[in-house]
């Protein structure tokens, strides 16, 4: 009974409660299903997830950030595939 609790436990953690927002290049259709909607780079206006999981374009992960780490990274002039996020203007 206990080695069932401990292999159900993952799928809990990813369960119904969790929303997933992927962001994908433009050639890719949009689309909602469950509890994950796809969008494109150009919809992103902001950053208010609590994790933004970055890649690179062919695919590997290049890093994973906190909503403020985030907001930091876009404040800092990072993030350039999300052409309508507000920027703040350089000094």
């Amino acid at each position: 009974m206990e080695k069932a609790r401990a292999r159900a436990a993952p799928a809990a953690t990813f369960g119904g409660k969790i929303r997933w927002t992927v962001v994908l290049p433009d050639g890719f259709q949009k689309k909602q299903e469950l509890t994950t909607k796809v969008i494109h780079a150009s919809d992103v206006t902001s950053l208010n997830y609590d994790h933004v999981f970055a890649y690179n374009p062919e695919g590997a992960l290049l890093g994973v950030h906190s909503r403020s780490e985030a907001a930091a990274i876009a404040q800092a002039g990072g993030f350039p595939q999300f052409t309508s996020l507000p920027r703040t203007p350089s000094p």
